[in-house]
């Protein structure tokens, strides 16, 4: 595996663990529902193009950004 795939993987990883984090932690998800990005980045989603996927609320889209996982 490529140093590149390698933190793609990574990355994607991270945002599945944050959405599990999500749907378990109601505190987390009060701090999300005020300010998005500072919680994301604090959880290591850096990346600008999937915190806004994840702010649109678009399953569609955030179940599209999640398969990139497997």
């Amino acid at each position: 595996m490529s140093p590149n795939s390698q933190r793609e993987t990574a990355t994607h990883l991270k945002l599945a663990e944050f959405m599990l984090r999500l749907q378990e932690d109601t505190e987390l998800l009060a701090e999300f529902n005020l300010d998005p990005d500072k919680v994301m980045v604090g959880a290591g989603i850096t990346s600008e193009e999937d915190r806004n996927i994840l702010k649109s609320r678009d399953m569609l889209k955030i179940r599209q950004l999640l398969e990139k996982v497997k």
